[in-house]
């Protein structure tokens, strides 16, 4: 009728999976920064060195919070990089 559309009419469109999928996409990336930062400091790389290089990229020290998907990306492409 011209309004908004229900979330019955959005499932069957597809679009109300679009914000399922962006959380899973974060869950998931947090979930591989979880695993680099144990892996990092493993293999001796303190948390200072970490949470510094974190807080370059986003701005922030803790990644937990952060719902954008690029900057995830951001921060899990430079921590890899100190893995060499």
């Amino acid at each position: 009728s011209g309004g908004l559309a229900s979330y019955d009419e959005m499932v069957k469109s597809g679009a109300a999976n679009v914000k399922s999928d962006g959380v899973d996409k974060c869950a998931e990336l947090k979930e591989k920064l979880n695993e680099t930062t144990s892996s990092l400091i493993s293999n001796g790389i303190e948390r200072k060195v970490l949470s510094a290089k974190i807080k370059e990229v986003a701005g922030v020290v803790n990644y937990n919070k952060i719902t954008d998907i690029s900057v995830l990306n951001k921060i899990l492409k430079a921590l890899e990089e100190l893995k060499q």
